[in-house]
């Protein structure tokens, strides 16, 4: 039987602050932070990869952090939130994150340039573990799917699910912010790597 899992809107906060008992929270937006640009070689690549828009599961989809607390509860923060919609501020990282290490130009979802390759991704996991409290992770999973784009035809070539997670600390919203970061930039290094074996075939 599947296990069900239950989304909670809670005004006490696990991640810490001090709210007064007289005032409303003020609503506290984050974003990644935008990664340093790197050089990148101004020779052509031979190849392209169309980088989609993430598809998120719906249980992540919402722009309030998300704590899980046990194996069926997770638990809304309705005071702390991503600025823009969790899926489109993973696309956005991960661009910029693989760009310098792909052996291919990789470009977005809109850019009218012909893609021999076309990666696919979907968030099927972005929380905050409070499981253990006194160790509390954020942790991202993704599944990447690659397709092969030729003489108008679409075929998937290979898939593989990265997940991650990294310590929240000190124990407070930007720490998360910055623990998701880390979970990309270790995502993007195996998916680089993924991406470039995989076209070589």
């Amino acid at each position: 039987m599947k296990k069900i899992l239950t989304l909670i809107s809670i005004s006490s906060l696990l991640l810490t602050a001090c709210v007064g008992s007289k005032k409303t929270p003020t609503i506290e937006t984050y974003s990644f932070a935008p990664l340093a640009t790197t050089p990148v070689a101004s020779t052509t690549k031979a190849k392209t990869v169309r980088l989609m828009p993430a598809s998120i599961s719906p249980q992540f989809s919402n722009y309030s952090f998300i704590y899980r607390t046990s194996n069926t509860q997770y638990l809304l923060d309705p005071y702390r939130q991503f600025l823009s919609s969790p899926n489109a501020e993973i696309t956005a990282y991960l661009q910029n994150a693989l760009t310098p290490s792909l052996n291919a130009t990789l470009i977005a979802s809109d850019n009218l340039m012909t893609a021999n390759y076309m990666l696919q991704e979907n968030v099927t996991a972005l929380y905050a573990d409070y499981q253990n409290k006194s160790a509390p992770k954020a942790v991202i999973g993704i599944q990447f799917i690659l397709y092969h784009c030729k003489n108008g035809e679409t075929s998937q070539i290979a898939i593989i699910t990265l997940n991650e997670e990294t310590n929240i600390a000190p124990n407070d919203p930007s720490s998360l912010i910055e623990g998701y970061q880390r979970d990309l930039d270790k995502i993007a290094k195996k998916l680089s790597l993924f991406i470039n074996k995989n076209m070589s075939k």
